[in-house]
């Protein structure tokens, strides 16, 4: 089971529960593939660090974006450090065209959640802020 919220302008909250075989998985998948930065054409662009954080036990690797106009601007990748499991993932990007600008706020903990934020900031008209996140119930 997964309970599907949605948060829009941070007004109202909407619940669904669902489940993995109904759920529309299409453009979940397609919000976090396009942020891929594994093509060879990115190697330079992105600043590496790997750190230990021993209060939580992993190991990151973070990559942040040497030229704001790209649009993965930060990638972080949190992994067990005792069975080199992911434990999270945490992305930012960023687009910028003539109608405005588009972020996201990306977030996948593996069996239990996922988390997208939007924040459209158009040229002309109002801003528009929306979650939506996907807990999955009985994840470990």
């Amino acid at each position: 089971m997964i309970i599907k919220t949605v948060r829009i302008n941070n007004g109202k909250t909407d619940s669904l529960l669902t489940n993995s075989d109904t759920l529309n998985w299409a453009p979940i998948f397609k919000t976090f593939a396009e942020t891929d930065i594994s093509d060879r054409k990115y190697l330079g662009q992105y600043t590496f660090t790997q750190f230990d954080d021993n209060q939580d036990e992993t190991h990151n690797f973070y990559y942040e974006a040497n030229d704001k106009d790209l649009f993965t601007q930060k990638l972080l990748l949190s992994i067990d450090q005792f069975n080199n499991k992911v434990k999270g993932i945490y992305i930012e990007t960023i687009k910028k065209d003539i109608s405005g600008e588009h972020t996201q706020k990306l977030y996948y903990a593996p069996l239990k959640t996922i988390q997208i934020q939007t924040d459209d900031r158009p040229m002309l008209g109002g801003k528009k802020f929306k979650v939506e996140q996907y807990d999955l119930m009985g994840g470990s």
